[in-house]
């Protein structure tokens, strides 16, 4: 429910971009998903790596939000976001 309120409160009109991973929590991706009736863009973090850097590179300043689960459901990866 609140990955659902924050989706519909953003202010994506200026910017209007969310990165998210291949292999998200499905309910992490679909409150994100349904933002793109407005004109976000979704731009999806590719394959399984545990690699943060992956994380730096794929953000710019169209960036709104990095919606990404704490640990991946599928491959347990926890980001270290203190290295990004």
């Amino acid at each position: 429910m609140k990955i659902r309120y924050a989706a519909h409160s953003l202010p994506f009109e200026s910017v209007g971009k969310v990165l998210l991973r291949e292999l998200e929590f499905f309910g992490n991706l679909h409150p994100w998903l349904k933002q793109r009736s407005k004109g976000v863009e979704i731009r999806w973090l590719e394959g399984q790596s545990n690699d943060t850097s992956a994380f730096e590179k794929a953000v710019d300043e169209r960036t709104t939000v990095v919606a990404i689960s704490h640990a991946n459901w599928v491959n347990g990866f926890w980001p270290n976001f203190k290295e990004v």
